[in-house]
């Protein structure tokens, strides 16, 4: 029996590299191998991958009564959430060492070589994201949270990985709701963990008697492919959101932004921008280091795109979250749709040239 096979193309699937080093770190199966597999060994391939552990951490208790609102975690699933934030922040913090001379370059001025970050995640169901001159970085769980549900709405839809996934061609054509679509994935999921796993004799005799051909090892093979999708959206938006907060600091805006006043307002706006195009930069020096062919193959440049979280975070995550144009003193954020626009406008420059 054989089912859709795992893509092994790292250059394809793991243009940022710091994807690569969380699944090794917390031992997720970053890519499940379907073919030849039993219901039982495919069953307990899902329950190590990433789609199916970050639901535990993210809803812990299966699927909730308000699927509108995001489930309160407890101790131990924040604890989880932030070990994954801090690996992310590490990342950043690397990529940034490795490349500050290429990124002083680019902004002209001298960009921090080191500079010594923390990550405090609090639990209050608040939208905050700020670093502060010491470097404490504080970001509440609630973030993390839309972070995941960020995942699940663009990664369970979207078709373009393996050509077309189990999820985006349920909901085809269909006017889904976001909440409809976290429901049936954590249904199927709760399926998928109370199946009996099978050996491969048992599978062939579910799969000859079941008519519509959708017993446990089909439908498991079928998400096999969304776990690659949802970790492809999920890890970016955290990405670009640390290392928006973390180049505040290495371009110097923290002092600044601290005495800011109503007639600042111009400043603060260059400098939210700044820290957008430093998340977007380091990110792509740090793809360039790690797979230098990887820009050679306009194919990739969506790929490559997605990688850099931008697209995600504007489009769903900063609403999700609940964040706000509210800035400092009487001045306000940009526009999100606005500097999604212009980050995008500045990718197909750098692509182009």
């Amino acid at each position: 029996m054989k089912g859709r096979e795992c893509v092994n193309d790292a250059g394809a699937l793991r243009v940022t590299a710091m994807i690569g080093l969380l699944a090794s770190t917390l031992g997720l199966a970053a890519c499940i191998t379907v073919e030849g597999q039993s219901s039982g060994e495919m069953k307990k391939a899902m329950q190590d991958s990433f789609i199916f552990r970050s639901a535990d951490m993210f809803y812990p208790d299966g699927v909730p009564d308000d699927l509108d609102a995001l489930p309160e975690l407890k101790r131990k699933q924040v604890k989880q959430i932030q070990e994954v934030l801090e690996i992310f922040l590490a990342g950043v913090q690397k990529a940034n060492t490795e490349q500050h001379e290429d990124l002083s370059q680019l902004f002209q001025r001298d960009v921090k070589e080191n500079f010594d970050a923390w990550l405090v995640l609090l639990n209050e169901g608040q939208p905050i994201s700020q670093i502060d001159p010491s470097g404490e970085i504080t970001i509440d769980v609630k973030i993390a949270q839309a972070f995941y549900r960020t995942a699940l709405i663009a990664g369970l839809t979207d078709s373009s990985v393996g050509g077309g996934n189990f999820m985006s061609r349920r909901f085809a054509g269909d006017d889904t709701t976001e909440a409809d679509i976290i429901r049936e994935f954590l249904e199927i999921k709760e399926t998928v963990d109370n199946t009996r796993g099978q050996t491969m004799i048992g599978d062939v005799f579910e799969g000859l008697s079941d008519d519509d051909m959708d017993g446990s090892w089909f439908t498991m093979t079928d998400m096999a492919s969304d776990s690659t999708a949802v970790e492809e959206h999920y890890f970016p938006p955290m990405t670009f959101l640390l290392a928006h907060e973390y180049g505040h600091a290495v371009l110097g805006h923290l002092d600044a932004m601290r005495g800011m006043d109503d007639d600042d307002c111009e400043e603060f706006h260059n400098m939210e921008s700044e820290a957008d195009l430093y998340a977007m930069l380091v990110q792509i020096l740090h793809i360039r280091k790690n797979n230098p062919g990887a820009f050679a193959f306009p194919l990739w440049s969506a790929k490559i795109e997605n990688s850099l979280g931008y697209q995600d975070f504007f489009k769903y995550t900063f609403n999700l979250s609940g964040f706000t144009t509210e800035g400092v003193a009487a001045c306000s954020h940009p526009d999100p749709e606005e500097r999604r626009q212009n980050l995008e406008d500045l990718y197909r420059e750098i692509m182009s040239g």
